[in-house]
């Protein structure tokens, strides 16, 4: 009789103990949809490294970026080798060891060609990327990783070179203006200009130097008028 009540007992703890576990469970998973559903939709890539900066987690925009799913980085090692191209590859593992030798987080743009062996989207050309890394621990504290959100900032970057070109080009042109400012002395009969050295120029010659002006020759009506008398006038001698 004991041994009845006391196996009915062990059975109905140990399927209280089952739906627990069941319920966590559940609640995991459920959590775990939750974080992809949340990383999935965040604008931008998002990424987990382990100490060895290979790929342990990636979002669906690193997974367009990467042309490799979550489940192939189960089958196989990938790292920034795979991606980008040499140079940029290991300025991205050279600041993960950063990092995970600090312990701190950083927020740096990364730039390079993103040629690697693996990506086949991307286009070609230098990237900038606007990085939020910090250390991955576990429970005990261990720094066993690295965590990162990059954002593509190209063309924002782009712009921003475009708009510092335009600035150095006006620059540029600004310090070639020159401007006629103060009292000219101009004869009353010859209409030369006399510089600053004391010398004495032709008028076009002195505005242009001064301005950048350039001077067309024609002829005004009343003058025009006013030479055909002449010329007549001689004539007629």
């Amino acid at each position: 009789m004991m041994k009845k009540i006391f196996t009915q007992k062990s059975k109905g703890k140990l399927i209280a103990e089952l739906r627990t576990l069941q319920d966590r469970l559940t609640n995991l998973k459920d959590t775990e949809r939750l974080f992809r559903y949340y990383y999935d939709n965040i604008p931008a890539y998002v990424y987990v490294k382990d100490k060895e900066s290979n790929y342990i987690f990636i979002n669906k925009k690193c997974e367009e970026l990467f042309n490799v799913t979550r489940e192939e980085l189960i089958k196989r090692k990938y790292t920034d080798y795979d991606f980008f191209a040499t140079d940029m590859a290991e300025k991205l593992r050279n600041n993960d060891k950063l990092i995970m030798q600090s312990g701190k987080s950083i927020e740096t743009e990364e730039i390079g060609k993103p040629e690697g062996h693996q990506n086949f989207k991307l286009e070609t050309g230098y990237r900038y990327y606007l990085a939020l890394k910090f250390p991955l621990k576990d429970l005990g504290g261990n720094i066993i990783g690295v965590c990162g959100f990059s954002h593509d900032i190209t063309k924002q970057k782009l712009l921003e070179i475009e708009l510092q070109s335009a600035n150095m080009k006006l620059k540029a042109a600004l310090s070639e203006i020159k401007t006629l400012q103060g009292i000219i002395p101009i004869c009353s009969y010859c209409h030369e200009i006399r510089d600053d050295k004391g010398a004495w120029e032709q008028m076009e010659s002195y505005i242009s130097k001064h301005s950048g002006a350039v001077f067309s020759h024609g002829v005004c009506p009343k003058c025009y008028d006013e030479q055909i008398r002449n010329i007549r006038s001689k004539g007629s001698e």
